[in-house]
């Protein structure tokens, strides 16, 4: 099997963009550090959403998922891997995120929460789980007000299979 491109989940965000914020995982890959703060500021600069998405892919090598709960001013890391980062976007987020302005004032800066969520079982299947973790939250959005928002360690074949089903008919409805 082989890593999910940028396309793929931009595919499966669509078929589920109801009221939920996404930033393009291309154009975050693509960016410039500097770049990535505007990017973020520009795109939920007029957003009414709750949660914001971005599904991020630093260098092409694997997945993560960060989950911004827009109210609360919380950004939630998701690694599948359950490794350290190698490459550490949380400042880009954070001001681009203080770049928003709320009635002519400046956000404070958003508290960060490393979260303990289901590790892949192989490394090509971080791009489904972090699918999969966006509809868990799409499915509760309260899920990071538990103790242990994920009660799994990992996902068993039939959960990806789900997601890949899900991916599958998101797609077909575009072809």
């Amino acid at each position: 099997m082989e890593h999910l491109s940028e396309n793929c989940v931009m595919a499966y965000i669509r078929g589920i963009q109801h009221k939920y914020e996404f930033i393009n995982p291309a154009s975050v890959s693509a960016a410039k550090d500097a770049d990535l703060s505007k990017i973020i500021t520009s795109r939920l600069m007029n957003t009414n959403c709750d949660w914001v998405f971005i599904p991020v892919n630093p260098e092409g090598a694997h997945w993560l998922l960060i989950a911004i709960n827009m109210v609360a001013m919380s950004c939630y890391w998701l690694d599948p891997s359950g490794l350290p980062a190698r490459y550490n976007i949380k400042p880009f987020v954070t001001f681009g995120l203080k770049g928003l302005q709320k009635d002519g004032v400046r956000r404070s800066s958003p508290i960060w929460y490393n979260i303990k969520c289901p590790k892949q079982k192989s490394s090509e299947e971080c791009g489904f789980y972090i699918m999969k973790f966006m509809r868990e939250i799409i499915d509760e959005p309260k899920v990071f007000t538990k103790s242990e928002p994920f009660s799994k360690s990992t996902y068993e074949q039939d959960e990806i299979d789900e997601v890949r089903l899900e991916w599958i008919q998101t797609v077909e409805a575009y072809v």
